[in-house]
């Protein structure tokens, strides 16, 4: 975890923001969001981390994750609800760095496994 880490590891008050189109019980935040141009402004106004909703039902995509990579270099957690390998391994090939993930309704194969992912290169 170490970037991660690192940067929420610094003096001070650190902070992670988010980029997040929808919440499922407050309906639309932002539906326009660019996560890049969000993410530099984040980096800019200081943020240690910038989490990133990649996935649908937040109003996010993968894509997301892969364009705020693109605009900013702090440490990025892609957030969704997974069920698969497949999606962990995808989110990592794009952003290379960490993933968490929350339960899915229906837990598929990564069914009781640590919040935190690290998957191999």
């Amino acid at each position: 975890m170490g970037r991660f880490r690192d940067g929420l590891a610094q003096n001070g008050l650190t902070a992670i923001a988010e980029v997040k189109r929808r919440s499922p019980s407050a309906g639309e935040l932002r539906p326009d969001a660019d996560p890049a141009a969000l993410a530099a402004a984040f980096e800019r106004a200081g943020a240690a981390a910038v989490s990133i909703l990649v996935d649908e039902r937040f109003g996010g995509a993968p894509a997301d994750l892969a364009a705020a990579r693109s605009a900013s270099d702090v440490p990025l957690l892609a957030k969704g609800f997974f069920s698969e390998r497949a999606e962990l391994e995808q989110l990592r090939r794009l952003n290379r760095q960490h993933c968490a993930r929350a339960p899915a309704h229906r837990a598929g194969p990564l069914r009781g496994r640590s919040r935190r992912s690290r998957l191999p290169r």
